[in-house]
């Protein structure tokens, strides 16, 4: 009895253990889920230019803050090896990233929020490099944009008001790094678990006068997802 437990408990390991074999000329297929936080480099109004502005007053709101928002999505990726261990990498995901901009009050009512997002049709194309279970790579990424959607708040001695807009966002164009685990569960299935660098090296938004300007995004995505050794 205790023999049979122990071939169950060693057949059960190298099937979890099993590496990927052979995969030079092979193509890999994956689904994956992303999720994470995003940001963005811009310039934006001083608080004493905002004040002048609103209410012909400087004082109204300190200098504004870049704050984090959210980021997710979803896709696929597709990645040929060239030997077993490199592979050439690409793929289609439908990704969202936000960021704001807080202008601290001073001697206003209340802070003022602008939070903006869009979504991003992101194809990258980069080599990977496998060490066992472990992966690094990376490359260029190319991310179509749709409309941006702009909401500010702020408090007046009238309550809570918000406004919102559309922008139009230019296509962004980047770096990303790849980093994560492919972990075998048989010979054409495995569990892929990433975290993915991207920085923009171009302006998506540019408007001379507009109050915030001169965006240029960047985010961290996390993934989960399922690959096919084809």
């Amino acid at each position: 009895m205790l023999n049979k437990k122990i071939l169950l408990l060693v057949t059960a390991f190298s099937l979890i253990a099993m590496p990927l074999w052979a995969r030079q000329g092979s193509s890999q297929l994956s689904g994956n889920f992303y999720f994470g936080i995003s940001s963005a480099d811009c310039t934006a109004w001083t608080g004493s230019t905002l004040g002048l502005y609103l209410g012909n007053d400087p004082t109204l709101w300190n200098n504004p803050t870049n704050e984090i928002g959210p980021a997710g999505g979803i896709g696929f990726g597709y990645r040929y090896f060239i030997n077993d261990n490199v592979a050439i990498a690409t793929g289609l995901a439908a990704v969202y990233k936000s960021f704001s901009v807080e202008y601290p009050a001073n001697t206003a009512y209340d802070d003022i929020t602008i939070e903006i997002g869009t979504t991003y049709i992101i194809i990258p194309a980069g080599v990977r490099a496998y060490f066992e279970y472990f992966y690094i790579g990376g490359g260029f990424y190319y991310g179509m944009a749709g409309d941006a959607e702009a909401q500010i708040t702020y408090t007046t001695m009238y309550g809570t008001q918000t406004i919102k807009d559309t922008l139009n966002f230019d296509d962004d164009f980047g770096l990303y790094i790849d980093l994560g685990l492919d972990i075998p569960l048989s010979q054409q299935l495995s569990l892929d678990l990433g975290i993915r660098y991207e920085r923009g090296l171009t302006a998506v938004y540019e408007e001379e006068y507009d109050l915030i300007t001169d965006v240029m995004t960047r985010a961290v995505l996390f993934n989960a997802g399922i690959c096919v050794l084809l």
